[in-house]
Parts: structure tokens; sequence; C-alpha cells
């Protein structure tokens, strides 16, 4: 979805989108991407794009991408021992890789999706507050204080953790949800206290793997 800007609430084609919001090489790429499958479906071809949303943990065993943003914010705040106090108020949501999979391999079966049509692979739901994450990070034996959001990049670039680049401007602000009939919202009733639990465990046993950490 890094291809749209935040404010977007329609669905919009790739040729109608500005620049202007593309500030990172992730975006960019994408930007770049949806831009040539746009061009092969002028020229013919049959094309579907799922434009997916935050890819979260798997809800059964909790394996992640260890690049992946929300990974490298939570091994980054049980290294530094501290999480920006702008945070404490949001909701974090994103989908269990398994049921992206899941609703993607559905929409690929049927028939209309053919020249050009695009999905939005989001989430239904209110998402995880993140206040459930740090009681859950501290059920794993983590001490975390809360530090203003400077503070907190700071330490983080302390701990030369890459996370920092990708938080140059503060991401803890509201956005508006694309809800229309391009939107394939997937229901998210997994996303609880169980299953941050599955989340953390995993990146502490697979990714961090110092229990001093």
């Amino acid at each position: 979805m890094s291809v749209l800007p935040s404010t977007v609430e329609h669905e919009v084609h790739i040729d109608e989108v500005s620049t202007d919001h593309l500030r990172t090489g992730y975006a960019q790429s994408k930007w770049v991407a949806e831009k040539l499958i746009a061009e092969a479906v002028r020229l013919g071809l049959s094309v579907t794009i799922y434009r997916l949303g935050s890819i979260w943990a798997d809800s059964e065993t909790g394996a992640c991408n260890q690049h992946d943003i929300f990974t490298l914010f939570i091994r980054a705040m049980m290294k530094t021992g501290c999480f920006p106090t702008t945070a404490t108020n949001t909701r974090l949501n994103g989908l269990p890789a398994n049921l992206a999979v899941q609703g993607i391999v559905s929409l690929s079966r049927q028939w209309s999706n053919i020249n050009g049509k695009v999905h939005h692979i989001v989430p239904f739901g209110e998402g995880i507050p993140f206040e459930n994450l740090i009681v859950c990070m501290r059920q794993c034996g983590r001490t975390l204080n809360d530090v203003s959001y400077e503070e907190w990049k700071r330490r983080v670039a302390e701990q030369s953790e890459s996370v920092v680049e990708f938080f140059s401007e503060n991401p803890f602000e509201r956005t508006v949800p694309i809800r229309d009939s391009s939107t394939s919202t997937i229901g998210c009733e997994v996303l609880d206290d169980i299953y941050v639990m599955k989340w953390l465990k995993f990146i502490l046993n697979h990714i961090i793997r110092d229990p001093a950490v």
C-alpha cells in the first residue's frame, strides 16, 4: 500500500498517483513496479495487482520476516529497553502472513481477476492496542520505559538498529483506510495477546537469540 498517499480514501490508478510522498526506496520501487505492470496491461497482458498492507507473523507459529518494519520495531524496543510515548494510545494493525496468503489464493481463483484488476489486501478490525504489545513484552521479561519520540530515535540509532531510517517522521498518526469495491478485507480475530506472545517468542528465540537482551 506504500504506493498510495496516506490520505487516499478510494482506489486510484497508478498513473494518477503523485510521487511527492514517495520518500523511501521501498515506496519508490513499488511505484515503478506498478507503472511497469500498468504498461503490461495496456500491451494486452492479463494482470492482477494485490496491494498488501502490513504483513505480520504467522498466526499459528509466530514465524515472521526478520527484516519487516514491525519486527524491526519490536526488536529495537527490546534492545533499547524503551518505547516512544507518542505510540502509547495508538493501535497497530496488520495481516498474519498465512491469512494474507489464503486471501490471495481465494481471489486468484476468481475468473474476473484479469486485465489490471487491483485488490487491496487489508485487515478488517481494530488491530492491537500498542499498550498490549508492551504488556506482552514485559511478560517476556523485558524491562521497558517510555521516552520521548526523539529520545527513542536517538537510543535506537546508538544501537545501530536499521529501523531508525524508517522513522524519520513520526508514523504514529492516524491514516485514512481505503474502503471501496477494490478492497478485500480479511477478518483478524486472531490478533490477541496469544498471537502477540507467539510473535514475540519467535523474535526472541530465532532473531535476537540473546535472553539477556
